[in-house]
């Protein structure tokens, strides 16, 4: 689970936060389209350049963390349950909502947050702002796999 000690899968928001490497909201760089940039063939194995298969990790650039593939290869699992809209109008203001930084999705559900796109996605779907799903039990052999975050020492 998302606040559990030592390894697990990360939110979608951690997710999200990793792809863009904290770039800030406000910035230029936040609205990069892929994870490492906006061409997609320098960072991102797809249905036009993949050739049908996956490839080993890190063939393409790397994002400003130094991560390979949050775009593109193999779909990646999220902890999160899926949710077509995700708010948090607890932190409202009177000037507005408030920019949630980590929010949650839902506390369950049917189907499980996966991102970042596979060898044989549209490039659309591996842009970083793109957000897929399916049954927690979902398995295909190489079109999705997971990356393992940990959580900070308390």
């Amino acid at each position: 689970k998302a606040g559990a000690d030592g390894f697990r899968l990360p939110t979608e928001a951690e997710w999200e936060y990793a792809a863009r490497w904290g770039k800030q909201i406000d910035s230029a760089a936040w609205y990069s389209v892929y994870a490492g940039g906006n061409a997609i063939g320098d960072v991102a194995w797809y249905l036009s350049n993949s050739g049908a298969c996956t490839h080993p990790a890190g063939e393409k650039r790397a994002n400003r963390a130094g991560l390979y593939d949050m775009s593109g290869n193999v779909y990646e699992w999220c902890w999160d349950w899926y949710s077509d809209t995700i708010t948090d109008t607890a932190d409202d203001t009177a000037d507005g909502p408030k920019r949630v930084i980590d929010p949650p999705g839902p506390i369950s559900g049917t189907h499980r947050v996966a991102r970042g796109g596979a060898w044989d996605t549209e490039r659309v779907c591996c842009a970083v702002t793109h957000r897929s799903l399916n049954y927690p039990d979902f398995r295909l052999g190489n079109y999705i796999g997971f990356r393992v975050v940990r959580s900070r020492e308390k």
